[in-house]
């Protein structure tokens, strides 16, 4: 297939909110008389299909290799193409710094087709409440084997760790296998303050949000507990007759890691342009895994140019680029509740099942949030808290069980 290489000059005057993901992008075009930055970054955008539409901030790119001149930065990149899905994301290009991606765009089977295609993106319905969306966004995920846990040397020190600070409890080894052999529909992003406000101005919510530090819209729904996320998934099922609930662990780990063997999705390290977490810590702050180059203190650095960026705050959701399955925030961020009580993989439960509902003092969260070190937003790594318990950096991320794997129990 042929491809276009567009090689751009950035340029950004202050952070730009996240895309949501789909919608009408603004035209604009670029101005070939600004002003020209005393230092840049370069950024190399490779994309499927070769006559794709690929605008920077907001700003078509011309037909030819157009060059923006622009300041080092954080920048929108929108990939549009009718009859394909849209691709939206935020990349981070420092100065001095040659930043490559390849955007290959999905093909968009149309709103009839049934929700059963690997990649799909659907909605249920398109039903509003106090102008919010009832439905929020799926992915449909194939069915497929994976390794579960963490592989030994994946992290320093013991495999398993005890922390009794707040009832914490982690322990994400030994590795064992694992087949899920349905497919079924994962929430192409964490569920946000929009959602969850259709779901209380309907009546199907009665937490009311209470965290008022940051922003709402499309910022991920944090300070709810477990039983609190019951109410939302009871209501949306009630809403649309499907059966929708929390990932199992197994679905929650298959699902971010999206083929992968290495301890993130994104490889064997992952950088605070990828996702939001603390990628300005060092190994002195107890990270558990080794340090991304451009993850590191100024003072640790040969050149004394800034390291990785620490927000220390969640963000819009969709800021960084999705994972193979096309599922956003699955590092970082906030942390997600899913279904399962917590179980050590080694105490007779290996694997933690689908539907597992029993009552119980624990339940457990993945993905590591945007506090978190390198080591706490592997793909493998887990944590319990108290089901009742609410939190300012976590929330938690919705699944469908898909028709066909209704039919096949």
């Amino acid at each position: 297939m042929v491809r276009v290489l567009l090689t751009v000059l950035l340029v950004i005057l202050a952070p730009i909110p996240a895309p949501a993901g789909t919608g009408s992008i603004p035209n604009n075009t670029p101005s070939p008389d600004a002003p020209l930055p005393l230092f840049h970054g370069d950024l190399l955008i490779t994309a499927q299909p070769a006559d794709a539409e690929v605008r920077l901030d907001g700003q078509r790119l011309l037909s030819s290799a157009a060059v923006l001149h622009r300041e080092p930065g954080l920048h929108r990149v929108d990939v549009f193409k009718p009859g394909y899905r849209l691709k939206s994301f935020n990349i981070l290009v420092p100065p001095d710094t040659l930043v490559t991606r390849e955007v290959i765009l999905a093909v968009d089977p149309g709103p009839d087709a049934p929700p059963t295609s690997p990649g799909q993106v659907f909605r249920d319905c398109e039903d509003l409440v106090a102008g919010k969306h009832v439905c929020p966004e799926m992915v449909v995920i194939p069915p497929g084997s994976f390794i579960m846990g963490a592989k030994d040397g994946e992290i320093t020190g013991s495999e398993r760790k005890f922390n009794r600070f707040l009832g914490r409890l982690t322990d994400d080894g030994p590795p064992h296998p694992v087949t899920l052999s349905y497919p079924f529909a994962v929430g192409r992003f964490e569920v946000t303050f929009d959602d969850w406000d259709a779901c209380e101005a309907d009546g199907g919510c009665r937490i009311k949000p209470f965290w008022n530090f940051w922003e709402r819209g499309r910022q991920p729904m944090i300070m709810v507990s477990w039983d609190d996320t019951q109410q939302y998934v009871r209501w949306l099922g009630n809403k649309t007759g499907k059966n929708y609930r929390l990932l199992s662990e197994a679905e929650w780990e298959y699902a971010a890691r999206a083929g992968t063997t290495t301890p993130y999705y994104t490889g064997n390290y992952i950088t605070s342009a990828q996702a939001n977490f603390d990628g300005y810590c060092s190994s002195t702050c107890n990270s558990q895994v080794a340090i991304h180059p451009d993850d590191v203190t100024a003072d640790e650095r040969n050149d004394g140019t800034p390291g990785g960026i620490f927000l220390n705050r969640p963000i819009e959701v969709g800021s960084f680029a999705p994972n193979d399955f096309g599922l956003y925030d699955m590092a970082g961020n906030v942390s997600q509740w899913v279904q399962d009580c917590w179980n050590r993989y080694d105490d007779g439960k290996r694997v933690p099942i689908q539907d597992f509902v029993e009552n119980c003092r624990y339940r457990v969260t993945r993905g590591g949030e945007f506090a978190s070190t390198e080591g706490e937003v592997r793909s493998a790594y887990r944590l319990a808290l108290f089901h009742d318990s609410r939190w300012p950096n976590v929330g938690f991320r919705i699944a469908r069980t898909l028709e066909d794997q209704l039919q096949r129990r």
